[in-house]
């Protein structure tokens, strides 16, 4: 399986009372890890275009736990993309602990492709360019850390 690499780490304000990371930032360490990926194809998730931003606004989001991960674990986030369609694109997230390779989270984001103009939002067709490039991930592995 083809996949884009992140490590980061559970930072004490990302924790919860117990010291566990709390269940709401595992979702912050998946677009942490989306930024990361984008950013490694030359791209980003808000550009500026000459009268428009382009943007990839959220219509799904989930994430399954499988184990906690506390104060100070690294935790490697590998990103795959599902699927690319006319208008959005779903990628999956594997979340594992760095040193013992256990996963912790599974999730899935659903994000479209969106223009902001004149204070609106609509959603546009990816553009050809970017969707060759997201079309094309998945050919090599590749790997960053935070």
């Amino acid at each position: 399986m083809n996949l884009f690499s992140y490590r980061t780490r559970v930072e004490f304000a990302d924790t919860d009372a117990a010291g566990l990371l709390h269940f709401s930032n595992y979702f912050r360490f998946m677009e942490r890890a989306e930024h990361a990926w984008f950013r490694h194809l030359g791209r980003s998730v808000m550009e500026n275009a000459e009268q428009h931003v382009l943007s990839w606004p959220r219509v799904n989001a989930s994430c399954s736990f499988r184990a906690p991960l506390r104060f100070e674990d690294e935790c490697d986030i590998h990103v795959k993309v599902m699927r690319v369609g006319n208008r959005s694109l779903r990628l999956k997230f594997l979340m594992n602990h760095a040193v013992s390779g256990e996963q912790v989270a599974e999730g899935e984001v659903v994000a479209v492709c969106a223009e902001f103009k004149d204070g609106k939002m609509k959603s546009v067709t990816i553009p050809a360019e970017l969707k060759s490039i997201l079309m094309k991930f998945g050919n090599t592995e590749e790997s960053i850390d935070e």
